[in-house]
């Protein structure tokens, strides 16, 4: 591979100053952004709860939340700029209609939640749990998604690109639609996963041999032992 080419698809990780105190206010934090409809910029979140709100078209900058539980909280059209979320849970949220620039997800859990129509450009996500999560129509640019449990997530009509899955479980997942060419599946579990008539999908993937008998099955082939 030539250098210009690695180097395009290195993904950025989050610029955050250092120093910075830990706040304990993080649902006052965002009702007061959300009232006057300003950013919210240079904070850490620490043990923090936030639940039952709606957060409309505001935008994170340089923000840590650290070990913070979201439940049936709404951030739809929300911008999150050089953003880390670690050790987090989201219960029943949604980012649909989000733009996510140079975060990551480590540790963090959000089973079910809603990411469609969503762009996440310079994207990192490890050891973290997005079970049936929707991420359709949404676009990844520079992503690595590496040792995560994506069991029955909805990928379909997505845009892939410079994206690379690692040690990840897709299992029973939906790719319909969503071109998977260039990309290594080789380390991830895909059993049971939907693509669309024909697997048109995984034109130009790779897959071992074990992940290529599993998806003969799936196209109706009988293969002879």
């Amino acid at each position: 591979m030539r250098m210009d080419e690695k180097k395009k698809k290195t993904v950025k990780a989050p610029v955050l100053p250092e120093g910075m105190d830990e706040e304990s206010g993080l649902r006052e934090a965002l009702e007061e952004a959300d009232r006057i409809s300003d950013d919210l910029s240079l904070r850490l979140f620490k043990d923090c709860q936030a639940a039952d709100m709606e957060i409309a078209r505001i935008s994170f900058d340089k923000i840590i939340f650290d070990r913070c539980n979201f439940e049936n909280v709404s951030f739809e059209g929300c911008s999150f700029g050089d953003v880390v979320f670690k050790n987090c849970s989201f219960v029943k949220c949604s980012f649909s209609g989000g733009i996510f620039s140079r975060c990551e997800f480590s540790g963090s859990r959000s089973v079910g939640g809603d990411f469609a129509s969503a762009s996440f450009i310079d994207l990192t996500v490890k050891n973290s749990s997005f079970r049936y999560a929707n991420f359709t129509m949404s676009r990844f640019e520079r992503a690595r998604i590496e040792s995560c449990d994506m069991r029955g997530a909805f990928l379909a009509r997505c845009s892939l690109e410079n994206t690379e899955f690692s040690e990840t479980d897709f299992s029973e997942g939906e790719f319909y639609y969503t071109s998977l060419s260039g990309m290594d599946l080789t380390s991830c579990k895909i059993f049971g996963v939907r693509f669309s008539d024909g697997a048109s999908e995984l034109k130009g993937a790779t897959v071992d041999v074990y992940q290529a008998a599993e998806l003969a099955r799936i196209l109706g082939i009988n293969i002879k032992e």
